[in-house]
């Protein structure tokens, strides 16, 4: 499996702001897999903790779609993970 820096040095076609959204949704996932993996949770058992397909996790996990905030709060919730704001 490729890791993101090595993609992402090689992409040429985003602009920047599609480029800090994807490290963005990639920093989040990763935070994400990193702790269910802590917890020992298949993403089996995390869909049947949040109330999410695991497909839908799956598809997360990878980058493959971005989950709108309700869903987010309900995968980071079982987690014990919470979206936060900083400036």
């Amino acid at each position: 499996m490729k890791k993101w820096s090595d993609v992402r040095g090689n992409i040429k076609s985003l602009s920047p702001t599609e480029i800090e959204e994807l490290d963005f949704a990639v920093e989040l996932a990763a935070e994400i897999i990193k702790r269910r993996v802590e917890l020992g949770y298949s993403q089996r058992k995390l869909a049947e903790l949040s109330g999410i397909k695991q497909s839908a996790i799956a598809r997360f996990e990878t980058c493959g779609v971005f989950p709108r905030i309700d869903t987010l709060y309900k995968v980071l919730k079982p987690l014990g993970l919470k979206l936060t704001l900083n400036t």
